[in-house]
């Protein structure tokens, strides 16, 4: 099992940006299988949005927050691991408001960028994945994790 944090920890969101996109990506060095995304950004963050780019362009989102809150904060659980080759990428998009218009806005006329405090503002998706090897390669089962309501919102079913 392996986390992998994907993020663009050199974000600038301009002074008075209403919708600014940021992106990051991961490749998959191996197939694998994903189970388990868990966003995190802060005050200025409005949307985000995490997509499988497969090596022939074809795309799958596996994710998408339209109403980013930054007091809840989830871990979303596949209903089933999603197979991706190796050479895929993980691609994650966020949109940010830093316009007076964001009312947690602290002053938006001056640029953020990315840090750990509330006032400055982070790119990230944890991606939980296992490499595929002929010992789990049927394996089709979600990750056996407790749900706990405080971290998590329990299996996430997608549309195939």
């Amino acid at each position: 099992m392996h986390t992998t944090i994907v993020q663009n920890n050199t974000m600038l969101v301009p002074p008075m940006a209403h919708s600014h996109e940021v992106i990051g990506a991961f490749e998959l060095p191996v197939s694998a299988r994903i189970h388990a995304l868990r966003p995190h950004m802060h005050i200025r963050a409005k949307t985000g949005s995490a997509t499988v780019v497969y090596p022939d362009g074809k795309r799958n989102i596996l994710l998408h927050i339209p109403n980013w809150d930054d007091s809840w904060q989830n871990y979303y659980i596949m209903s089933a691991p999603v197979s991706v080759p190796k050479g895929a990428f993980l691609e994650y998009v966020a949109t940010y408001d830093n316009s007076p218009a964001n009312p947690l806005n602290p002053d938006p006329t001056k640029p953020v960028a990315w840090g750990q405090q509330i006032w400055e503002e982070m790119h990230s998706v944890y991606m939980t994945w296992t490499e595929i090897n002929d010992k789990n390669k049927n394996d089709t089962a979600p990750i056996q994790i407790p749900v706990n309501k405080a971290f998590t919102t329990g299996v996430l079913t997608l549309n195939k």
